[in-house]
């Protein structure tokens, strides 16, 4: 009852050399899990979508992680962020809070829905679908800006926070000249054969093949199939910097694979080796942060951790890197052993508070078994 199912790829020296599907899209087990079902990678977005783009602009020659915020973002230029540096945000060493909860400004103290910031139908000033009959009204987007503005800072140490990828997306749309979620596409993901990629699956996708998360209780009060489980980037259409994005494990490799071969695949060039490896490069060691410039990192002293203790797993190289995701989601590349990992869950389903994944250490044992028989 960990989840009501899961897929589990594996790549070495690029080769798919075990690719499973297991159990069922809900606890009422009418849909088995099949390959090419889409899943909500939650906060795999950011290695998905965001951090890629930001990879591909410095390659080109639009983009330093040294220069600071205010530079990229003028709005952000007289507040407390705006000397930041975007590769202090992006590593999570910035001092941004962890999260806000948004979506608590668009309900009642009873948790009902404001009125006059929900529809349930589209119309031009309720244009951000939010969930099945759900609409927000256009101008909440400033709002959930205004709120990260005025935001305070703590101190410059780790703590992971989704806000510096929120506002990531208005970079990438400034220095592109275009969307972001179309210059990642065109630029990225259609280059190297990903089609399975997608924010917002539904009418894009038989429901069959979209594996549900929760059923929200609180807040959009419905199950959430094929609409983005966390809530800031529902209110933001479903396509933001942290979350948002649904795939089907066999893109998702092809997107890992990209990484280990140090930016090519399939015969495109995307980045420049040393753009792939200064991303997942530990970036503030001195500050005990494991973090690369968006991308996970094994744990700072993980040759002297054994079992449960070392992160992500025992045999992990330090080269290695990867990210997991709120909705059970889990991605590994290491490129000194050439392998290449994919765990996909619903874990959330039918509630988020069951977290009994983590507690097992499911991905880990996993990701600790691919080694131990590769090696």
């Amino acid at each position: 009852m960990a989840y009501p199912g899961c897929e589990v790829m594996i790549a070495k020296n690029g080769i798919v050399v075990f690719s499973e599907t297991y159990g069922y899209h809900t606890y009422e087990n009418l849909i088995p899990v099949k390959k090419n079902d889409l899943f909500d990678l939650a906060s795999l977005t950011k290695i998905a979508a965001t951090t890629p783009a930001l990879m591909l602009l410095e390659a080109q020659g639009r983009f330093d992680p040294d220069r600071k915020l205010g530079e990229y973002l003028p709005d952000y230029m007289n507040s407390n962020k705006g000397d930041l540096t975007m590769k202090e945000i992006l590593s999570h060493q910035a001092g941004l809070k962890a999260w806000i909860p948004f979506w608590e400004e668009t309900t009642r103290k009873d948790t009902s829905l404001r009125r006059r910031l929900y529809r349930d139908h589209y119309s031009d000033n309720y244009p951000v679908k939010v969930a099945e009959n759900l609409f927000l009204h256009e101008n909440f987007r400033k709002k959930i800006f205004d709120v990260i503005v005025e935001s305070p800072l703590g101190k410059k140490k780790f703590l992971y926070s989704d806000l510096g990828f929120i506002m990531t997306p208005d970079i990438i749309d400034n220095l592109s000249g275009r969307s972001w979620t179309a210059f990642v596409k065109e630029n990225i993901h259609d280059r190297i054969g990903i089609h399975d990629m997608v924010f917002n699956p539904v009418g894009l996708y038989p429901r069959d093949r979209i594996v549900p998360t929760e059923i929200d209780t609180v807040f959009r009060r419905q199950l959430l199939h094929g609409y983005v489980d966390d809530e800031g980037a529902a209110l933001l259409g479903g396509a933001a910097g942290h979350a948002g994005v649904f795939s089907s494990a066999g893109d998702l490799m092809k997107l890992l694979e990209l990484y280990r071969r140090m930016g090519e695949y399939g015969g495109e060039r995307i980045f420049p080796a040393e753009i792939v490896k200064k991303y997942t490069s530990v970036q503030f060691p001195e500050n005990e942060n494991r973090r690369g410039l968006g991308f996970d990192k094994p744990l700072l002293d993980n040759s002297t951790k054994e079992g449960v203790e070392a992160y992500p797993a025992e045999g992990v190289s330090p080269e290695s890197f990867g990210h997991s995701g709120f909705t059970g989601t889990f991605v590994w590349v290491d490129p000194v052993f050439n392998i290449s990992y994919i765990f996909l869950s619903n874990r959330v389903h039918p509630s988020r508070d069951n977290n009994l994944l983590s507690q097992m250490n499911i991905r880990s044992d996993i990701l600790q078994a691919v080694y131990d028989s590769a090696l």
